[in-house]
């Protein structure tokens, strides 16, 4: 299953035989020709009362690649970092909890790039680069450009000190590390790619 988020809207590309795909009340798209689906922020500020579309797909990476052309693609990694004490990374950036994640530039591995954009974000190093965890993707609008983001997510590890610096002109006002119960407090305030990720490593 493949999740695309706009806002608080999904759209969803799953083979006929999730059980997803089975909802009494799901919205569905049945034509094969994706091309005829206007992008993902048309479709939802066209219809705002749906706030998930379900296309089945017997190749969901296939139509995710030919839904993602229809968008101005964007690349970015970004970490899910635990320190010695067990506790995880978060940042605060424009009143929502987020995890550190940046574009990629021009050369960088989706490694290269978790690992930099963790650096830069929260002012710390001592990382270590562990597993690729998950790729969530979601869609905005940019000077009136929609765009289409990949972010490649992985898990890092931190050792040694603990302090952080945010950096404030990327509108991060804070870094925390969480501990479990902060960050099911923390998930109230997120957004639902930052949900899929903690999902994915079993925080939420």
């Amino acid at each position: 299953m493949i999740r695309i988020h706009f806002n608080q809207h999904e759209l969803i590309i799953c083979h006929p035989n999730e059980p997803i795909f089975r909802e009494p009340n799901g919205v569905f798209w049945f034509s094969e020709d994706t091309s005829q689906l206007p992008t993902i922020p048309e479709f939802f500020e066209q219809h705002p009362n749906i706030p998930r579309l379900i296309i089945p797909s017997n190749q969901p990476e296939s139509t995710l690649k030919e839904i993602a052309i229809l968008h101005k693609e964007i690349h970015a990694a970004g970490g899910l970092v635990r320190n010695q004490q067990g506790n995880y990374l978060f940042i605060f950036r424009l009143q929502h909890w987020d995890l550190p994640k940046g574009k990629q530039e021009p050369g960088e591995s989706f490694e290269t790039t978790a690992l930099r954009e963790v650096e830069e974000e929260c002012g710390i190093h001592n990382l270590t680069l562990e597993n690729f965890l998950c790729t969530t993707y979601h869609t905005y609008r940019m000077a009136g450009e929609i765009c289409f983001k990949h972010t490649h997510w992985y898990t890092l590890r931190h050792c040694g000190e603990t302090h952080l610096l945010p950096q404030t002109e990327e509108d991060i006002t804070d870094a925390q590390w969480l501990n479990k119960e902060q960050i099911a407090e923390a998930i109230k305030n997120t957004y639902p790619s930052i949900i899929e990720v903690l999902q994915e490593a079993q925080l939420a």
